[in-house]
C-alpha cells in the first residue's frame, strides 16, 4: 500500500484507470522496470507486445477459441468422430481461414 500511495503521490498513475493495468504490469519484469522509470505508456506497450490480446479482439477471440479447444467435451469428440458434419465444416472453416493467414504472411505455423 505504502508503495501504491508512493506511485499515485509521484504522479506514475496520471490516469484513474492506469490501475486496471497495474496487476499485469507488476507481473511483467520489463514492463514493472518501464513503470518505474515513470513510463506507465510503456509499461503498457510491453505487456500489449507480450500479450496483443489485451488491446486486440481478433487475439482475444483466438485466445478463447483455443482455450475452447483444448477442453473440448469428449460428447463433441465423439460428434465430430460420428460425423456430425455442420459441426465438422466449422472445424473445416477455422483451418481454412488459419492457413489463409499463414499462406499470405509467408509464416509457418
Amino acid at each position: 500500500m505504502k508503495e501504491f500511495r508512493r506511485w499515485v503521490f509521484e504522479g506514475k498513475l496520471p490516469d484513474s484507470r492506469d490501475v486496471r493495468d497495474l496487476s499485469d504490469i507488476l507481473a511483467d519484469q520489463n514492463a514493472i522496470a518501464k513503470f518505474k522509470k515513470g513510463d506507465m505508456r510503456g509499461a503498457k506497450q510491453v505487456l500489449f507486445a507480450a500479450n496483443p490480446s489485451l488491446v486486440s479482439g481478433l487475439y482475444s477471440v483466438v485466445d478463447q477459441a483455443a482455450s475452447e479447444l483444448r477442453g473440448i467435451p469428449l460428447s463433441e469428440l465423439e460428434d465430430l468422430r460420428n460425423g456430425a458434419q455442420a459441426k465438422l465444416q466449422k472445424l473445416r472453416d477455422l483451418h481454412q481461414a488459419i492457413e489463409n493467414v499463414a499462406k499470405h504472411t509467408g509464416i509457418k505455423l
